[in-house]
């Protein structure tokens, strides 16, 4: 069971909180603008939950994470997120950040749309055990056809997962992924 309250929003801010039962709560501050004099557009939010009273089997206590993401009328952009996750019990915190950059056009082309490119890197630590690591990168091109409605896309990502084995063991492959396809709106 849950009770939430959202705010209205008052110059760009917006809060929320919520109680849930097990005396878990969360509470959220979200901000948006747009700085037309300057070209840029901001959102930002930041979030923080108490777990400690949830019925599960974690041992978490408390989490907090937030974001921010800035957009110019340039065409670039950039974004970046963090997370903690706070472990009771002597356990290490888990803890994540993320951080992405891009850049966005329109072709001069009056077959072609809007142009995307972006690469983002994230790491993230202790997620499966006291002694793991996580890192992470991608890079993602986007090509709109406004003449057919379409877009085409093509993405590629890497995920290494060092789980902090014994000396001479080998730990688990890389992962590689590539993705390729097209989107059309009828």
């Amino acid at each position: 069971d849950r009770i939430r309250y959202d705010t209205p929003t008052i110059a760009g801010f917006k809060a929320s909180a919520s109680y849930i039962e097990a005396d878990t709560y969360d509470i959220a501050l979200r901000y948006g603008a747009n700085y037309e004099a300057i070209g840029l557009k901001v959102s930002a939010a930041i979030a923080f939950e108490n777990i400690d009273g949830a019925v599960s089997t974690s041992t978490a206590d408390h989490q907090l994470n937030g974001s921010i993401s800035a957009l110019h009328s340039s065409g670039f952009s950039v974004t970046y997120a963090m997370g903690e996750t706070q472990i009771g019990g002597g356990e290490s915190n888990k803890d994540f950040w993320y951080i992405k950059g891009g850049w966005q056009m329109d072709v001069p082309s009056p077959n072609l749309g809007r142009f995307a490119i972006s690469f983002d890197y994230g790491e993230a630590d202790n997620m499966l055990s006291s002694t793991s690591d996580f890192t992470t990168w991608g890079i993602a091109v986007t090509q709109k056809v406004a003449k057919l409605g379409a877009e085409f896309y093509f993405g590629y990502r890497n995920h290494d997962l060092d789980v902090g084995c014994e000396p001479g063991c080998d730990g688990p492959d890389d992962i590689n992924a590539a993705l390729l396809g097209a989107r059309i709106k009828f």
